[in-house]
């Protein structure tokens, strides 16, 4: 079946999902809810923008280089269209994501549940949160599906533009290029003779080739976008790196988790009040601030290492099933509450509602549901020895690749942009029409 945009928004559940988006922006529109990355977003514009006229006191901001915690790509849709063109921009993005998924099991999969995949897509309510609220997260989304179609279509060249594109918006993204690779390798080996692999001749005959020359070429489009990046904070803020935010966040949460569950929250209170001493006196856009945090992290992750992989795997399963309280918080403007992950958010504990418990109860369900379906393909998979297609292979290589960067501080947020993957993933291997129809109970088999 041919998909067009008309077709994807054909079925009933996709009227519900187009009210839950329009609602949604109309929501933001009125009464704006922003969450504190969101100011930092802003804040950058200036960073970005106003530079030659800004003066930054280098004892002010509460991290190390908090000029450089967020990438140009969502500060240049702030500064150029505004709040609310960017806006508007998300909300096209999140229409085209659930076509983009379509179109891709059309080709696949002719015979997919357009039924199951809007329920599959309706139930993740972090969809309608986040194409209101102003953060990149449903942008990166429709960019990251749009990156495995066009990869999986062989379109290089469009598909090394959009990995820029996502490497501006997050730098996390760099973990593709495991699955980058591995799809490269499939396709230089399919082109040439069998045995040519990477260093046969095949390779670097198809390399200069005119057909594959300027595919080969634009692999360079990623590096560019990171390397200017990386340009732009050395000669601005004399510092030549991509953002500061694996820095201080491991810092800040990651190393904290670990101390912890080791030592306890007393010790680990006291320790950073000690190391705030240390650092208050430093400027927050000297490199020695820099060194002194991603040390203090080294050291506790090389002391218990056991201890932070446990951590880290367990913050990749709960990415998985988090039902997205705290966006459902900021979205809905619940009271603030703490949350479950143990990190002091400055947020009071006590008694949640009875809509919140069911809030927490129905998604945490769901996602508990749909990991159980995502894990029991894998073992049916492996088990029955199936054959893996190139697209799920790089599928579930960006969905791990990407799931291992995020680590510790898994949420639901980190999850939505590989929300798509998961749904294809399933579909692709869920029983379609055809079998359903030839094992009903009066079916004949010839």
């Amino acid at each position: 079946m041919d998909v067009t945009l008309i077709k994807t928004y054909k079925h009933p559940l996709s009227w519900l999902y187009l009210a839950c988006i329009i609602a949604a922006i109309f929501a933001q529109g009125w009464d704006p809810r922003s969450l504190v990355d969101t100011q930092e977003y802003w804040a950058s514009i200036n960073y970005y923008f106003h530079f030659e006229s800004l003066k930054i006191d280098p004892m002010s901001g509460d991290r190390w280089m908090f000029v450089s915690r967020r990438t140009p790509g969502y500060p240049f849709l702030l500064f150029f269209f505004g709040g609310f063109g960017t806006l508007l921009i998300q909300g096209f993005a999140a229409i085209l994501s659930p076509f983009v998924c379509l179109k891709m099991l059309s080709v696949f999969n002719r015979n997919v549940s357009q039924s199951l995949f809007w329920v599959l897509w309706i139930t993740f309510p972090l969809q309608f949160f986040y194409s209101a609220l102003p953060m990149p997260e449903i942008l990166v989304q429709y960019l990251l599906i749009s990156w495995i179609w066009l990869l999986i279509s062989q379109q290089l060249f469009k598909s090394n533009l959009v990995l820029a594109l996502l490497l501006l918006f997050k730098p996390i993204f760099i973990v593709l290029g495991l699955p980058l690779s591995f799809y490269l390798y499939k396709m230089y080996r399919k082109a040439g003779p069998p045995n040519g692999g990477w260093f046969g001749f095949s390779w670097i005959k198809n390399t200069v080739n005119p057909q594959f020359r300027w595919k080969t070429l634009s692999l360079v489009f990623p590096i560019i976008a990171l390397f200017s990046v990386a340009r732009f904070h050395k000669l601005v803020w004399g510092i030549f790196h991509i953002s500061s935010v694996g820095t201080t966040n491991f810092y800040e949460y990651n190393r904290v988790l670990i101390l912890q569950k080791v030592k306890g929250m007393e010790y680990t209170d006291s320790l950073y009040h000690e190391e705030a001493q240390i650092l208050n006196k430093i400027s927050n856009l000297d490199p020695k601030k820099g060194e002194f945090l991603r040390k203090k992290s080294a050291e506790t992750l090389r002391d218990y290492p056991l201890h932070y992989a446990l951590l880290h795997f367990k913050g990749m399963i709960q990415m998985a099933v988090d039902p997205g309280r705290y966006d459902a918080m900021v979205f809905f403007k619940w009271p603030s509450r703490k949350g479950f992950l143990g990190v002091n958010d400055g947020n009071i504990s006590g008694t949640r509602p009875v809509y919140e418990w069911a809030y927490i109860g129905i998604f945490a369900t769901m996602g508990l549901l749909k990991f159980a379906l995502f894990g029991w393909i894998l073992i049916l998979k492996m088990s029955q020895k199936r054959a893996w297609s190139a697209l799920e292979v790089l599928l579930l290589l960006s969905l791990f690749a990407y799931a291992f960067g995020v680590g510790a501080v898994g949420t639901a947020r980190y999850l939505l942009p590989l929300y798509p993957l998961i749904i294809v993933f399933l579909l692709l291997n869920f029983p379609n029409k055809k079998y359903f129809k030839s094992h009903a109970p009066n079916a004949t088999v010839n």
